[in-house]
């Protein structure tokens, strides 16, 4: 693993488990009366055993087949379906009773039409999906499109990294006709880039 990508990988398992810990807090917070809160806390406790759960029996699995207890295995194996099946039918009861809190405790990702509603008519949102084959979407206030990329994490990595030996940034350089090359005609001067995963570079609207 280049570094990175490991950077990237350990500022996002930071960030990960930041929001872990925010979203239980404010989940609790947020519950409001005595019958929601003893539900998120059951459910956040369901959670965290089917965690122990998940880990043990990968512990388990990694043994040599001598010392793996397979009657054990099973055991946890059937507690952890009875732990996954009470955590949905606590979250259906949730839904089902308390769907405001539902809705700001697990907000659902916006569509491409509420997206538009927040971009000015001067903007853009563009996300990449960086891997052997690589993929870009745009997203105006009046249109959406898609392409791919041709350019992937391995490249990706090298340029970045010649990129950053240089502290420059320009539209002659080979990393950003790569990234941005579908779209600079179409959408020039109005680009804000976000990246998912993989690679965590942005891209100023001022340097582009």
């Amino acid at each position: 693993m280049s570094f990175s990508t490991r950077d990237f990988v350990l500022r996002k398992t930071y960030v990960v488990l930041e929001c872990i810990a925010l979203e239980q807090l404010n989940a609790r917070f947020a519950a409001g009366n005595n019958e929601l809160a003893a539900a998120v806390r059951q459910d956040q406790d369901l959670q965290a055993e089917s965690d122990v759960l998940q880990k043990e029996i990968i512990i388990s699995m990694s043994k040599d087949a001598i010392n793996r207890d397979r009657v054990l295995e099973g055991i946890k194996r059937s507690k952890l379906v009875s732990v996954k099946n009470a955590r949905e039918t606590l979250q259906s009861l949730l839904r089902e009773t308390f769907p405001a809190y539902v809705e700001l405790a697990k907000p659902q990702p916006l569509n491409i039409h509420q997206v538009q509603m927040l971009l000015a008519d001067d903007e853009a949102l563009i996300v990449f999906d960086f891997d052997a084959k690589s993929y870009a979407w745009v997203v105006t206030r009046t249109s959406a499109d898609w392409a791919e990329l041709p350019i992937s994490t391995k490249d990706l990595d090298t340029q970045v990294k010649a990129l950053r030996d240089s502290l420059t940034f320009d539209v002659d350089k080979p990393l950003t006709r790569s990234l941005l090359s579908p779209f600079t005609k179409k959408h020039s001067g109005r680009l804000l880039t976000r990246s998912p995963r993989k690679s965590g570079y942005r891209l100023s609207p001022t340097e582009l």
